[in-house]
């Protein structure tokens, strides 16, 4: 018997059922399988080149039924060189997923998105390329939203009457998890861009088969998932919200020197990742490697890499312990990818070094004389940087 909706109570799928399973202490899949389902189930309809992404939606999604005890929910963004690449798929599958999703809306005005956010629902936006095509004033309203809406408590105001013919200010609240999709990544501004996993889909070939998708037979499939993603929430909270709140996680999270607004926006997934037993190894790995090649702090990978050029410069010292050549020369062999001469110019010259004219098996040429005990220095101050 279909339930009759109340004024002013909104629709959920957690039903009855569950709570009661809840109560008796009904088992729930542990993390480990509740990731392998949801990854099967993506890979089902999606092909992804990158597994490490499979696995972060697989935990962006576990994350939408807690999304309210962390300080930051990062937004999910697909987009795609060309039309046909997976994007809209992607939002279908988390539509049936995803914590009190809904359908995939088409470029909705802000009014609609912020009354959609203020029922606790995960908001799927699709086509968003369409916002700088309706107007400026739109899409900046928009982008007002999102510079936000990743943020617990993130509020935004609204003029309403009164009946009196007096308009008064209301907060609405924006906080909420996120599924934005477009064909061109610069659909979102630096700001919105600064608070996503940005994903770029690419075009299956069509040797690669998948399954054809259907609403009411994709929602069958995972409605079984989703009550256990309920249950597992339920029974997991206060281990999550351990882990999130460990000060152990955020010296992990130090060593991969993600810039502060994407260490905000990971810190979630590494928490649920961390508390899924047997895959919790493989995930974090996964999970680390795909958010430094996302949110790698750009000052960070370039210290690392002055670092990886410094010692392959110092096995290149000969029986004097002293490097020798011209800025061409040197670069030969040094790291992958390649060092161009002016980048190693740049390094040197940062490093204190200076050329001088020096005779070489060639002849007199300008060129570089770096001595092993100052390469030796200044590597010791990198690594204690790094």
């Amino acid at each position: 018997m279909l339930a009759v909706p109340r004024e002013g109570v909104m629709p959920t799928r957690l039903t009855g059922d569950l709570v009661t399973r809840f109560r008796m202490g009904s088992a729930a899949p542990n993390g480990s399988e509740l990731v392998a389902e949801l990854e099967g189930m993506l890979t089902r309809y999606i092909e992804f080149q990158n597994a490490a992404v499979r696995s972060l939606l697989a935990v962006w999604i576990m994350g939408t039924y807690l999304y309210t005890m962390f300080s930051h929910y990062g937004y999910l963004f697909f987009h795609s060189q060309f039309k046909r690449s997976g994007k809209t798929r992607s939002l279908e599958l988390t539509h049936h997923l995803a914590f009190e999703a809904t359908v995939p809306l088409n470029c909705p005005t802000v009014p609609a998105i912020r009354d959609t956010v203020a029922c606790g629902q995960t908001i799927l936006l699709d086509t968003i390329e369409r916002w700088r095509q309706k107007s400026t004033e739109s899409f900046g309203a928009t982008m007002e939203l999102l510079d936000c809406g990743f943020r617990n408590g993130a509020m935004l105001t609204k003029m309403v009457p009164d009946g009196k013919g007096v308009w008064r200010r209301e907060l609405i609240p924006v906080y909420a998890p996120y599924v934005l999709a477009a064909i061109n990544q610069d659909s979102l501004d630096d700001t919105a861009l600064d608070r996503s996993f940005v994903i770029e889909m690419q075009r299956k070939s069509i040797k690669v088969k998948k399954a054809r998708y259907s609403y009411h037979d994709c929602e069958r499939r995972c409605s079984v998932i989703r009550d256990h993603l309920y249950l597992w929430a339920l029974q997991n909270a206060e281990t999550i919200w351990r882990e999130y709140e460990a000060s152990e996680l955020e010296v992990d999270m130090d060593r991969l020197h993600l810039h502060d607004r994407a260490f905000d926006i990971w810190k979630p997934l590494f928490a649920i990742a961390r508390s899924v037993g047997s895959r919790s190894c493989d995930l974090c790995e996964a999970l680390s490697n795909l958010s430094v090649s996302l949110g790698g702090d750009p000052e960070a990978a370039r210290d690392a890499r002055a670092l990886a050029v410094l010692r392959t410069l110092r096995q290149r010292a000969n029986e004097d312990r002293v490097v020798l050549g011209m800025t061409r020369d040197l670069c030969s062999g040094l790291v992958d990818p390649p060092v161009d001469p002016l980048e190693l110019h740049t390094f040197l010259t940062q490093w204190g070094f200076v050329q001088s004219v020096i005779r070489l098996p060639v002849g007199p040429r300008r060129a570089w004389k770096l001595t092993d005990e100052d390469l030796a220095r200044i590597e010791a101050q990198l690594a204690s940087d790094a």
